[in-house]
């Protein structure tokens, strides 16, 4: 059995050759991949991981969606959500929030970082730098002066030194009392900001928004998620707009098709019957409007550029 296993193996090299040539891979070291699965655990190393093989090296970009991210991993958006807080506190990763080319809404960009090295180079650059000071040459000290050789004049004879008297100053003026002043805190009237939305109505939006995705295709959401997503744009505006991108997310996804041809390494997408338009949340509105498929808008930004 161990000689056909290995038969088989050699036999399908080819295969692995063609694909490591024609296609990029994600490098991992084994103790980074060690450290990483003791001190976080294997779900957070699988988000981790998937957002490693999402870097592009060339630009140093990385900011895929959380619902990306957990239709890679069979994972739930709110799992998604907890393993990345758990790598950002144990310093594995960051991001940052900014607004892609094109976009209206923002997007989470990340960044790794390694705790250890970076620690460790940082002690020994400070070190080197501490070593490579040098104490400055001393000085050669002056002679002691020979004061034994040194011949005051004597005074002449009848000679009385006179003592002045003391000069009677006027005392200067004392400073002015410095009052204290008073501070006066004015309370202003607490305003709700313009264009924001209240709790019921973002709540509202996110139920219509997983009501139209539920109509597509009716299995892609839990039970949890719909009502994590709701809950969630209840807490704050903030909180609402993070949804509210990953809902409009969800409905490009799930109004294409597509498929990778592995042989001609091209990806093949078409739009599903009836949705060359999709609901999506406009935040700058406040509502739910329609705008052209995934597809077609991509086919526009590339004849405008």
């Amino acid at each position: 059995m161990k000689r056909k296993a290995m038969e088989i193996n050699k036999s399908r090299k080819k295969y692995r050759d063609y694909l490591d040539n024609k296609y990029t891979f994600t490098k991992v070291n084994n103790h980074l991949r060690n450290r990483i699965l003791t001190e976080v655990g294997v779900y957070a190393w699988v988000v981790y991981e998937e957002l490693l093989s999402r870097l592009n090296t060339k630009t140093g970009e990385c900011f895929p969606s959380a619902s990306s991210i957990a239709e890679k991993t069979g994972m739930s958006e709110r799992a998604v959500f907890k393993y990345l807080d758990i790598l950002r506190e144990k310093k594995w990763i960051a991001w940052e929030q900014s607004k892609a080319s094109g976009s209206k809404h923002k997007s989470n960009y990340y960044y790794f970082s390694y705790p250890s090295m970076e620690e460790k180079y940082t002690d020994e650059a400070v070190e080197e730098e501490v070593t490579d000071i040098k104490p400055a040459s001393a000085t050669p000290s002056a002679p002691p002066m020979n004061t034994s050789k040194l011949s005051l004049p004597k005074p002449p004879a009848g000679f009385r030194p006179t003592i002045r008297p003391s000069m009677n100053l006027p005392k200067p003026p004392a400073p002015p009392s410095m009052k204290k002043e008073e501070t006066v805190v004015v309370q202003m009237p607490t305003t709700k900001k313009s264009g924001e939305l209240t709790e019921g109505k973002r709540a509202n939006l996110i139920k219509e928004m997983i009501k139209n995705i539920t109509a597509v295709r009716p299995n892609v959401l839990s039970a949890d998620q719909k009502s994590t997503w709701v809950n969630r744009a209840k807490q704050s505006m903030m909180n609402f707009n993070i949804v509210a991108k990953h809902a409009n997310d969800m409905m490009d996804s799930v109004s294409r098709e597509s498929y990778y041809d592995i042989m001609t390494d091209t990806r093949q997408e078409w739009i599903v019957a009836g949705l060359e338009q999709v609901p999506h949340i406009d935040l700058e509105a406040g509502k739910i409007v329609k705008v052209d498929n995934y597809i077609n808008r991509n086919k526009k930004l590339k004849v405008a550029i």
